[in-house]
């Protein structure tokens, strides 16, 4: 899924939105798709749906989504839908539908009973694993957004309370994991950057000279001369 999100992150223009099998769609905006697997229809809350692929909460919109939900009119039920908003990208053919798969767990939480039944959902996990589930400082910290130092002052604001326990563990073991590979592997200028890469090693070949980068930390090929005067070498 993480892929998946970065797909749609990195689309330029036009509309992604993520499309699940359930048994039950009628409660949901549907999507229909071609033997392709490209979209073709959606409908919101269909009596008779045309496919088992509900639209979740999940969209991604570019710069060009409020001026369109300024023209759209309330539905049969009065409400401004965002099926009609998806529904104007895909007439547009700038809608993109990407499909959770079998590894993946939507749950809609639209009831109380929903509700109830996604958080035993979610606590089932994280009592059995031990990891919690949409915690967004530890997904800061394993992309590289933040260090462990950042991530610990995160946590004493948060008191004494799981959620800080929680944190404060993450980042004990981040900061053991940095002492153990050394600091200059994980060194950074300013929050948010990502670790710099490791000076590139360069042996020439044959001569069996070893040569260091010194200049920055960017792998870079160093070239030497063999005994013939012709530039060979090789980076690792």
């Amino acid at each position: 899924m993480q892929e998946q999100l970065r797909r749609a992150a990195a689309r330029p223009s036009g509309a992604t939105v993520f499309a699940y099998r359930v048994a039950d769609p009628r409660a949901y905006g549907v999507v229909t798709f071609d033997g392709r697997g490209h979209a073709v229809d959606i409908e919101e809350k269909p009596d008779e749906p045309k496919s088992n692929f509900a639209v979740t909460g999940l969209y991604f919109y570019d710069s060009d989504a409020p001026a369109i939900v300024r023209t759209l009119k309330p539905s049969a039920r009065g409400e401004l839908e965002i099926t009609a908003l998806n529904q104007c990208y895909l007439r547009e053919r700038s809608l993109r539908v990407e499909v959770l798969g079998r590894g993946s767990a939507w749950m809609d939480t639209g009831t109380p009973d929903d509700l109830l039944s996604a958080a035993n959902y979610i606590q089932a996990i994280e009592h059995r694993q031990g990891l919690m589930v949409g915690c967004p400082e530890e997904c800061a910290l394993r992309n590289g957004w933040i260090n462990h130092e950042e991530l610990r002052k995160s946590a004493g604001r948060l008191g004494k309370t799981t959620y800080s326990a929680y944190l404060q563990e993450l980042a004990l073991a981040d900061e053991r994991r940095v002492v153990k590979s050394g600091p200059e592997r994980h060194a950074r200028t300013s929050p948010g950057e990502r670790p710099t890469a490791p000076a590139a090693r360069v042996k020439a070949i044959p001569d069996g000279l070893e040569v260091k980068s010194k200049k920055d930390n960017a792998p870079k090929l160093v070239k030497a001369r063999s005994s013939r005067g012709h530039p060979i070498g090789k980076q690792e």
